[in-house]
């Protein structure tokens, strides 16, 4: 309800005016400000870094691959193929056995 009672504005600018929030509040309180990889920035899947443009001093960066490697990123992915493939046996047990064969 509080969203729409400013109607004249569109949703994204909402949107982008809440991404900016935090950020601007410790910018104006003499922190230096990094954000990385603001969330649907813009409503583009890719954040769009322009909406801190007004904002020089706050640095802003897309970090995709800045923070882990190739290897941790293949590493979860068989992880996961393993938990999945785990998960599966352990539901296809009859309800009774699940707590057992499960063990935390």
């Amino acid at each position: 309800m509080e969203m729409n009672r400013r109607d004249k504005e569109l949703l994204v600018d909402k949107h982008n005016e809440a991404l900016k929030v935090m950020p601007v509040l410790f910018m104006e309180n003499g922190f230096d400000v990094t954000i990385l990889d603001p969330v649907y920035a813009n409503y583009t899947w890719i954040p769009d870094l322009s909406i801190y443009d007004e904002y020089p001093e706050i640095d802003a960066y897309i970090a995709k691959g800045a923070v882990t490697s190739a290897d941790q990123i293949e590493q979860v992915v068989q992880d996961n193929y393993r938990n999945f493939f785990c998960f599966s046996l352990m539901k296809t047990m009859p309800l009774v056995l699940q707590p057992t064969i499960y063990g935390k």
